[in-house]
């Protein structure tokens, strides 16, 4: 590393500790305000109240650090430029295109870190921040949640659940289609009162059996079936679920199993793209920086244009998200939308202020 990457280096990290510092206080502030009365209300008690803002930390770093890192990008490069120390740089033949590489490097190694804290202490903290609202706040002990109208299919099966508890692994009212091979004719319909599954399969109660091309029906009591579907599995498919409290990797490997049952995993992979882009956003941060203050020397000016800049960015990722999620365009295409545009509007004005001079 270079003399001028350390001190590059050294000035940014200052500018970014700065601004990630008012970035977590003012996040609390308000959350604290919005949900302190709640914590009140519900006697919730101080090491609860105090844990679940903790708990919250790591999440607060993961969601501003891209619009820190992009302001303290500006906030460096615009005083570097007020003080001429860019000036002088082109003098001595480095120009900002050059700068870019090392900005851009250095961007993509805090997407990295970005990523891994997210997808580990923020998912941890997100998930006992969670607990404890539905916990302490509403009242609501996990295994309690309850899912209606929930259909699968696995193997041979066709499966429709009226209500079910999955971390009790029961319901009520069930509906199973068991079909051909080639699913060209149901075979048989189970219709039961209750369910429960076991390890080795599903074990069905007050069981009414149809057979449509016989014009037969049966009764029992008792009536296993071969299904290995896990029923904890559809606590992420829930409206009310948070996709976002699952890892990466452990919504990649839902969505796998997910699919193969024959379930709706848009989104869920609108979900899992938008935390892989959500991630390297750094990397765009960085390309807009370079380009604003290419065409700006002014902070005063800079930074408003910055806050204008991240709040579109946030605006394309959630319309990006939601079109993912509704099918109207595919998931990587609605997780990643806010990168795609403004990286390539970034990298468009550094390609241009590189390119030869006549």
């Amino acid at each position: 590393m270079t003399t001028l990457h350390r001190y590059l280096l050294r000035q940014n990290l200052y500018y970014l500790l700065l601004s990630l510092g008012a970035g977590i206080g003012i996040y609390l502030l308000i959350d604290i305000f919005d949900r302190l009365d709640d914590f009140v209300g519900a006697q919730a008690g101080v090491e609860a109240t105090v844990l679940y803002f903790a708990a919250k930390i790591p999440l607060i770093v993961s969601q501003v650090l891209p619009a820190v890192f992009l302001l303290s990008l500006l906030a460096q490069l615009s005083i570097m430029r007020r003080q001429q120390e860019l000036t002088a740089l082109e003098a001595g033949g480095i120009p900002l295109s050059r700068l870019a590489v090392f900005f851009l490097v250095y961007a993509v190694f805090w997407s990295g870190l970005q990523l891994g804290f997210s997808e580990g202490l923020g998912v941890v903290g997100q998930r006992k921040s969670e607990a404890i609202w539905e916990q302490d706040v509403h009242g609501h002990a996990p295994s309690q949640r309850t899912l209606r109208d929930v259909w699968f299919k696995s193997e041979h099966f066709v499966v429709h659940m009226h209500r079910v508890t999955p971390r009790q692994k029961t319901g009520r009212k069930i509906t199973v289609y068991v079909m051909d091979e080639d699913f060209s004719r149901i075979r048989t319909i189970h219709r039961a009162e209750r369910f429960q599954q076991q390890t080795d399969s599903w074990v069905l109660s007050e069981v009414t059996s149809l057979k449509p091309h016989a014009f037969t029906t049966s009764a029992q009591d008792r009536l296993p079936l071969p299904l290995q579907q896990d029923l904890a599995d559809f606590l992420a498919v829930d409206p009310k679920a948070e996709p976002e409290s699952l890892s990466l990797w452990q919504l990649g490997h839902l969505i796998s199993e997910l699919r193969q049952s024959g379930s709706n995993v848009e989104r869920l992979a609108t979900t899992w793209h938008m935390k892989l882009a959500y991630g390297f956003s750094l990397v765009v941060m960085a390309l807009l920086a370079l380009g604003i203050v290419s065409a700006s020397g002014n902070i005063y000016v800079n930074i408003p244009i910055g806050l204008t800049v991240i709040f579109v960015y946030y605006a394309l990722f959630v319309l990006g998200g939601t079109l993912g999620e509704k099918g109207i365009v595919s998931p990587w295409i609605g997780g990643w939308l806010g990168n795609m545009v403004w990286g390539g509007a970034g990298a468009l004005r550094l390609v241009w202020i590189a390119r030869p001079k006549r």
